[in-house]
């Protein structure tokens, strides 16, 4: 499974080449998509048409991952595992979802999840 960052929603709507080459050939390879309510709703404030939201809504063919209590517990111990840093509260949401829910989390900017990785958090930079 793959957790897609908002930068990578983003790229996909915006027909990145990179991106969409890379989300077609892990499509084909029968990789499943997924997405945390967090990211979700940071493509949603956009600005994003609404044609651009029911292609993703298509693409992702599930609803994201609601942050529930669970998750916000877990977020945050990972936020003060990882330095407590304030501009990264939304992106520690976004990795906890990956790392309670399995699987990789692709995103365009590494260096924003790089803490995560102690944690066992798998990245893919696209």
């Amino acid at each position: 499974m793959i957790h897609l960052d908002t930068n990578i929603l983003i790229a996909l709507t915006k027909d990145e080449p990179v991106s969409k080459e890379w989300f077609c050939r892990m499509a084909m390879a029968g990789e499943e998509f997924r997405v945390s309510s967090i990211a979700w709703y940071e493509f949603l404030i956009g600005p994003v048409h609404p044609h651009q939201v029911r292609d993703m809504e298509f693409i992702l063919n599930s609803a994201p991952i609601p942050f529930d209590a669970e998750l916000a517990s877990q977020a945050a111990k990972y936020f003060n595992l990882t330095g407590r840093s304030r501009k990264r509260k939304t992106d520690t949401m976004i990795a906890t979802t990956a790392l309670l829910h399995g699987g990789t989390l692709a995103t365009r900017n590494v260096e924003d999840f790089s803490s995560f990785e102690s944690l066992g958090l798998e990245l893919v930079k696209v």
